[in-house]
């Protein structure tokens, strides 16, 4: 018997011997041998090895079996990192749609102003002193041309 460290004990010989296995995570295994009446442990050495070759082939299956569910749990987290990932990006793309969007709308909006301006043949903002309204035309396009996502991609 084990004894916890500090508990004072005396060993005396009985002439039995008695061999137990650890409980451990094994179920429905013989555990215990011991000298009897009628029969010796030195008779049972046979059982004792074959039930500790069983034991062991228990142990390994069962910790083959949770290296497969920590196995699984990792893949799933795996999934499931890759697929937050997966949605961080689509949101991404949303977002830089939605602005190239914003800057189309804005060239469109700035291409109408200049188009009306030039057919009014006047510029209701003040235009930088001696710039003409061809001038000022021309520059604003270039700006609209700039702000647009989708000429610039042709550019």
């Amino acid at each position: 018997m084990l004894y916890p460290r500090g508990v004072a004990h005396e060993a005396k010989p009985t002439g039995r011997l008695i061999l137990r296995i650890d409980e451990g995570q094994i179920k429905d295994i013989q555990r215990s041998w011991a000298d009897g009446k009628t029969r010796k442990l030195e008779n049972e050495i046979r059982d004792i090895v074959e039930t500790i070759l069983v034991a062991a082939t228990k142990e390994k299956e069962r910790l083959a079996a949770e290296a497969e569910e920590r196995r699984r749990e990792e893949e799933a987290e795996r999934r499931r990192q890759e697929e937050e990932e997966r949605r961080h990006k689509e949101q991404q793309r949303v977002r830089s749609l939605i602005r190239e969007a914003r800057r189309w709308q804005l060239s469109q909006i700035i291409h109408s102003y200049v188009d009306a301006a030039e057919r009014a043949g006047t510029v209701a903002t003040s235009t930088s002193k001696g710039d003409s309204l061809q001038h000022w035309i021309e520059w604003a396009r270039a700006q609209a041309r700039n702000l647009n996502p989708v000429a610039r991609a042709h550019q």
